[in-house]
């Protein structure tokens, strides 16, 4: 005569109503283990921001709800049937990092989960805040799709009650947005330095004070930069096309003096200014004629580049996070050996 959803827990203390409960939901479902809102707070900010759409959207929907052992980072709660969940949100937050193998983490979890009559919609933090927009229609579209979805559906906490969307909900990039969309990440792009001498002598020949501000020039412009592109630039101020091994070894003796006169800094192979290394510039390398090679990429401008990736999107896996560090350096693709000298840099940054 009626619905187990019909009984509100929330306004009582006894346990009969509880068991009550339970026990139509077992009748109706064959699932013993129910989902229930745990009351616990949201793993991140991240979860918080989602949440908050969700409920703009009109799908009232609770934190940290357990079900068969398992935590789901959001339950969405049919908006007409509050004591229904309908979709299982689930953000790469606190818990989803905790985790020690991705096979327990993903498929296992999800596994059982959706066993039991849970669907699934997943959200990845650096797509959530560098494409905003896109990923707020495909939760709409994965809301309304689970709201007349055949199948089953778990029940819970019947609280709340309905709530009805607020205006203007449609378009989140709007004024009203809880946080507004930052820009995607860029970086400004890579600019050589250009140097000319006057000198009619090979580089090897030149007077050393003429390549020590020569060097010191070049590095001012172009650094954090490696030694070798700066024998480049030095042969190319000279009007020369390659670079020798007495162009090297001239070039490398100009950085060492400049080194010693406090106005360079060498970090291994790549040298800066005081400044940059204190503030490192980072830099789109994908227009032609940038530096391309893993090993000429400064690590310092690596560790910058994870700090602006992760001060925007916050903590996310390591995979991902090597992929945006490649992206803001500008390449398309990320290599393996872009990959290693990223994850080497990452794992000294974190050690």
């Amino acid at each position: 005569s009626f619905d187990p959803n019909d009984i509100d827990t929330s306004r009582t203390i006894r346990d009969g109503p509880r068991v009550l409960k339970r026990f139509l939901e077992f009748a109706r479902s064959g699932q013993i283990a129910q989902p229930q809102a745990t009351g616990d707070l949201p793993d991140s900010p991240f979860e918080t921001d989602v949440s908050d759409v969700i409920e703009r959207l009109g799908y009232p929907c609770d934190h940290q709800v357990g079900s068969a052992g398992f935590r789901i980072d959001l339950g969405v709660r049919h908006p007409e049937q509050p004591g229904r969940y309908i979709l299982a949100v689930e953000c790469d937050g606190a818990t989803y990092h905790s985790a020690l193998w991705a096979r327990e983490r993903d498929r296992l979890r999800q596994d059982v989960l959706e066993g039991l009559g849970w669907r699934f919609h997943r959200i990845w933090s650096t797509d959530w805040f560098h494409r905003r927009e896109a990923e707020i229609d495909r939760l709409k579209s994965a809301l309304q799709a689970a709201l007349v979805a055949d199948g089953p559906a778990f029940s819970g906490a019947n609280t709340g009650g309905p709530r009805a969307p607020v205006e203007g909900a449609a378009s989140e990039t709007s004024a009203d947005a809880v946080l507004p969309p930052p820009p995607e990440l860029k970086a400004p792009a890579y600019v050589a330095a250009t140097a000319k001498v006057k000198l009619k002598v090979e580089p090897h020949e030149a007077p050393m004070n003429v390549l020590v501000d020569l060097v010191t020039k070049i590095v001012s412009e172009e650094g954090p930069i490696h030694r070798d592109l700066v024998a480049r630039r030095v042969a190319s101020a000279f009007g020369k096309a390659r670079t020798g091994g007495r162009i090297q070894a001239v070039s490398d003796e100009a950085l060492g003096r400049s080194v010693k006169k406090s106005s360079i800094l060498l970090d291994g192979d790549f040298a800066m200014t005081n400044a940059q290394r204190n503030e490192c510039p980072v830099r789109d390398r994908s227009a032609g004629g940038s530096p391309t090679k893993a090993d000429l990429i400064p690590p310092t401008e690596i560790r910058a580049a994870a700090g602006r990736v992760l001060a925007e999107s916050g903590e996310m896996p390591r995979e991902d996070l090597i992929v945006s560090i490649a992206r803001l350096l500008g390449f398309a693709k990320t290599g393996k050996e872009l990959q290693a000298q990223i994850e080497s840099v990452l794992s000294e940054r974190l050690a």
